[in-house]
């Protein structure tokens, strides 16, 4: 199943924000526009939706928003590949309010030129989780989206606790939406902008596994529904460019894109940085 949050933006409900089930053709002509069918929030069981009709809303008429609404957002650092075992685990958090929708842009501020994108595959936490097992760590996700973990390099080094480096606006892409059934074992991440793709990667290659990682976080502090585990990049980081865009692909789950551009000194309003694109995916 795919959940997704959406905006609509016409018809009976226009205006109206609600989280959603992806029906990739659900009306049945073939065509791979998907249509949403508005759900209860998925995260929060005791709210019921505004939204009173049993009738999917097509993609014309929603605007996808970031899949979820974490308050917490952890990623792991150095798990990038098995040399990465040797270090031990270690985690960092990125403020939610970085988080943007896709098709949303991503502002890089006038005078941080060093900026790169990472392409992952983000945890979203089901059930509140304290000491997890290898035994009972994965039924405590909801699902998998795609990220983008968006890192200022030269922040990245002069911030030992990397919050400038991953905080800043804009710089956690995720969507289209959540995969609640996946295997997040062995899936395949993919990093690319305008020019082209880079290699493929995939979660195997990781340092630690997801049930290694969601292992260790919850035995740090307990893990909330809604919240985000970036889990590492898989495959090289590649350098962010004002006027194009950056796609990550991860074929299990779909390909989350945003425009690049740059602003002046101070983080630009949301309303100048958001275009609504629907992706295809």
């Amino acid at each position: 199943m795919r959940i997704a949050r959406i905006q609509i933006v016409a018809g009976p409900h226009q205006g109206a924000r609600t989280y959603a089930e992806v029906l990739l053709d659900g009306d049945g002509d073939g065509d791979t526009d998907p249509s949403y069918l508005p759900i209860a929030d998925p995260f929060d069981p005791d709210t019921v939706t505004t939204i009173a009709t049993s009738r999917p809303v097509p993609a014309e008429h929603a605007t996808l928003l970031a899949p979820c609404r974490p308050r917490v957002i952890l990623g792991m650092a150095h798990n990038t590949g098995p040399a990465d075992r040797l270090l031990p685990p270690q985690a960092f958090h990125k403020s939610p309010h970085s988080v943007i929708a896709p098709g949303d842009a991503i502002a890089l501020e006038a005078g941080h030129g060093d900026v790169d994108a990472e392409a992952e595959v983000a945890v979203v936490i089901g059930t509140p989780a304290r000491n997890l097992t290898r035994e009972n760590a994965l039924a405590a996700v909801f699902g998998y989206t795609c990220a983008n973990d968006v890192t200022d390099r030269a922040a990245q080094a002069s911030d030992s606790l990397w919050t400038e480096a991953k905080s800043r606006d804009t710089y956690t892409p995720l969507g289209p939406w959540i995969c609640t059934d996946l295997d997040p074992t062995d899936l395949t991440v993919q990093l690319g902008d305008d020019t082209g793709l880079g290699p493929r990667a995939s979660t195997a290659g990781l340092a630690r596994g997801v049930v290694d990682v969601l292992i260790y976080l919850s035995s740090v502090m307990t893990l909330h529904p809604g919240d985000v585990v970036l889990v590492g990049a898989a495959g090289p980081s590649r350098r962010l460019c004002p006027g194009g865009i950056s796609r990550i692909i991860v074929p299990a789950i779909g390909e989350l894109t945003n425009p690049v551009v740059t602003i002046g000194g101070a983080a630009a309003s949301p309303l100048t940085m958001h275009r609504g694109a629907i992706p295809t995916r």
